[in-house]
């Protein structure tokens, strides 16, 4: 995004007060709409599932086009639930679960 793009209430309601609110700066991290969150870790669930033999995190973040912290945090997430566990380098779906 070049430059912060500012949105006005008049570009809405046609006129009026000109309450200006800034657009989100374009380091600002992006929010997620309900339910994506256990979506995503769905996704990354399947993935290992797939996997019977484990991946390294940067192996589902390339194949997921995440960055590997995002993926490490959905990792993490999964494996507080007991939905997946890690031995050494390599992250494993719990068919147990």
């Amino acid at each position: 995004m070049t430059g912060a793009k500012k949105f006005r209430s008049d570009d809405v309601n046609g006129g009026g007060l000109s309450d200006e609110v800034p657009a989100p700066k374009s380091g600002a991290m992006a929010r997620l709409q309900v339910g994506e969150k256990v979506a995503r870790e769905k996704q990354v669930w399947c993935l290992l599932w797939q996997c019977g033999l484990g991946l390294r995190e940067s192996e589902i973040a390339c194949e997921l086009g995440w960055q590997r912290r995002t993926v490490n945090n959905y990792l993490n997430a999964l494996r507080d639930q007991e939905l997946a566990y890690k031995e050494g380098r390599y992250w494993l779906a719990d068919y147990a679960s």
